[in-house]
């Protein structure tokens, strides 16, 4: 950008570059340097962009057009659910329900049982998966009721018990799910392997203490038998009488 002239003022930056700018993210748009060749590449994907949104605005706009005309009663019923009526008063305004039903012989009698079908389906689905939630709430609700008994928590601790269970499950459904979530799933999938192999390793700590304590034990009495503990003592011998012995083997003679 050039330099301004010490007293003269700055020229104000055209609309256009400040609305870009500002699109762009740039912060203070009115008064930063910018490289123009990246401003109209940003210009040109924006105008792009909108060309796109407008040109499939005006398409579905037509569909909808065209539906209306083809069915004149619809855009009577979203008439007067604009000036406030339920969709159920629109249709008994503008539609007899036996209408609702084609005949035999009518080209979409097909198309409606198969819908008719899918619709009874779905909300056959729908009940019984309800049945099921019901059921599982009350087996959980009965899970967690023992569990408190089970383990002696006081009215705050099951609560509290019960808000984070709730927590985590809301979390996991509406997918937000960190390094924390996982941290707790994995100790909760491996929580048996984990006591198995804390288990292991007292053992085995406890086995190489005994060892040590035998070794130390050990290099006190040179690896002998402490004499001066041991319930058999070793008689003092006595210097033997050889002149006396053999005075007798003489006289046996």
């Amino acid at each position: 950008m050039a330099e301004t002239a010490i007293g003269q003022e700055k020229p104000k930056r055209h609309p256009f570059k400040v609305k870009m700018l500002t699109v762009m993210g740039k912060e203070n748009p009115e008064e930063i340097d910018f490289d123009e060749n990246e401003m109209f590449d940003k210009a040109n994907e924006h105008v792009s962009g909108l060309e796109d949104y407008k040109s499939k605005s005006l398409e579905a706009n037509q569909k909808l057009i065209d539906l209306i005309k083809s069915e004149p009663e619809l855009f009577a019923i979203i008439e007067d659910m604009i000036k406030g009526s339920s969709f159920r008063e629109a249709i008994a305004r503008h539609i007899d329900p036996a209408d609702l039903t084609p005949m035999e012989g009518e080209p979409d009698l097909e198309g409606w049982k198969k819908n008719s079908e899918e619709r009874i389906s779905k909300m056959n689905s729908a009940s019984e998966y309800q049945k099921t939630l019901d059921v599982n709430r009350e087996t959980a609700s009965q899970a967690i009721e023992d569990f408190v008994k089970e383990n002696n928590l006081s009215d705050e601790e099951a609560q509290d018990l019960v808000t984070k269970i709730d927590q985590l499950v809301n979390d996991i459904l509406d997918f937000k799910v960190d390094k924390n979530t996982l941290s707790q799933f994995y100790k909760m999938i491996n929580y048996d392997k984990d006591q198995a192999s804390a288990t292991e390793a007292a053992r085995i700590a406890g086995k190489n203490e005994a060892i040590v304590a035998k070794k130390e034990e050990a290099k006190k009495t040179d690896g002998l038998p402490d004499i001066t503990t041991s319930n058999t003592q070793i008689e003092e011998q006595k210097p033997v009488n050889t002149k006396a012995q053999y005075s007798n083997y003489f006289k046996k003679k």
